[in-house]
């Protein structure tokens, strides 16, 4: 069978790594003398002491690959610097989360360690490998607020949002998840697992691994959802849009015999995601020959996609700005797929006016607003008194 040629065939929008971000992901995944070579153009082309945030997050897992290689220029030596790091601020916040899943032990819940956590602990085997901010748990949807009440339990509080907002935002599947702060580390506790994206969660459930994290008995995504959501999370903008990429090869280098690649095309299908694995799988294909089937990359380039779909896509890899013209197209996009979201999986996304008001509606919280009217008509009609 000929090989597909995907050079040309994939748009990864704003979230295309640029030449100098592509020289340090070979240096990090690469073998041999294609990753020195890269390293080397990284090194005399870049300032370490300016690089971009995204970059700055792959310094680690670079360091750990050139060492292997026996590379020990004093570059590398500032490189471990980051490393070790990485490796403090990853004890600080797994330290913390260890006493949450404790107490969810405790009260009957095994949660789900989804993202850099689960990645640290089923493919990286080195806290210092994976640059993380936060860790990310998931419950199942209907045991959420139960979680939501044993983490405000343990002294965490809801961040960006009150406590009624998280619940309101949650009843109305709004959001997939909650921010929790304490002591200035996060944890995201999360119901779904990507937002506005139909999750079937009894297969979730039952299809994921059981193991330990920390000591603390946990469940894992199964290896062919870890790579769809490590793919459909990465190519939307984020100041960290580039840890996928090291992701979804180690998955791929890992466990690409066990990955159940018909699953795969299905699951873009009912979640409408096909531009998001087909741009995903053709650029690691094409840039690190990534083991992922031919075939499959034909299957997602055939499958049909909504004009809105394509429209959503490039919206979301694009740097977010505050323009009014992007900000109102986000909306609009936004809210078709809140819409189709609790409509029957694989329908295609469309344009609805009643969903652009519910969206607004939800987004804004009438439950506080209301509050706050009716706060001030009862200080008002008490001063007419």
């Amino acid at each position: 069978m000929e090989k597909i040629r995907s050079r040309s065939h994939y748009d990864l929008n704003d979230c295309k790594p640029n030449r100098e971000q592509t020289w340090l992901l070979h240096a990090a995944v690469s073998e041999g003398e294609q990753a020195i070579n890269a390293w080397k153009l990284w090194r005399d082309n870049t300032d370490l002491d300016t690089v971009d945030p995204a970059s700055f997050r792959l310094l680690p897992v670079a360091y750990r690959n050139l060492v292997s290689l026996g590379q020990d220029d004093p570059q590398i030596k500032r490189l471990k610097g980051v490393y070790r790091h990485t490796w403090y601020k990853n004890q600080m916040i797994y330290r913390q989360t260890e006493d949450i899943l404790a107490g969810f032990a405790d009260a009957g819940l095994s949660p789900m360690v989804l993202k850099g956590a689960a990645l640290t602990e089923r493919f990286y085997h080195d806290d210092g490998i994976r640059f993380m901010n936060d860790v990310d748990l998931m419950v199942p949807e209907l045991e959420f607020e139960r979680a939501a009440a044993l983490m405000k339990k343990l002294d965490w509080q809801p961040h960006l949002y009150s406590q009624e907002a998280m619940l309101w935002y949650y009843r109305h599947r709004f959001k997939h998840g909650c921010a929790f702060k304490k002591n200035n580390i996060e944890v995201d506790l999360h119901s779904q697992l990507l937002r506005f994206l139909p999750q079937d969660d009894e297969t979730l459930w039952s299809s994921s691994n059981e193991g330990y994290w920390r000591g603390q008995r946990v469940h894992f995504l199964n290896d062919t959802d870890q790579l769809f959501h490590t793919c459909v999370h990465g190519v939307r903008w984020s100041y960290a849009f580039l840890s996928w990429i090291p992701d979804a090869l180690i998955i791929l280098q890992d466990k690409s015999p066990d990955i159940s690649w018909d699953s795969l095309v299905q699951k873009s299908i009912q979640t409408r995601t096909i531009l998001y694995l087909r741009n995903a799988f053709a650029y690691l294909v094409d840039e690190f020959q990534a083991p992922i089937p031919d075939e499959v990359i034909r299957q997602l380039r055939e499958l049909p996609v909504s004009w809105i779909e394509k429209r959503e896509y490039r919206t979301m890899g694009q740097v977010q700005t505050n323009s009014i013209p992007y900000q109102l197209r986000r909306v609009v996009l936004q809210s078709s797929r809140y819409r189709s979201s609790s409509q029957s999986p694989g329908r295609p996304i469309g344009l609805s006016l009643t969903a652009w008001i519910q969206f607004l509606f939800v987004h804004f919280h009438p439950p506080g607003l209301l509050v706050k009217v009716k706060a001030f008509y009862r200080k008002l009609l008490g001063t007419l008194n």
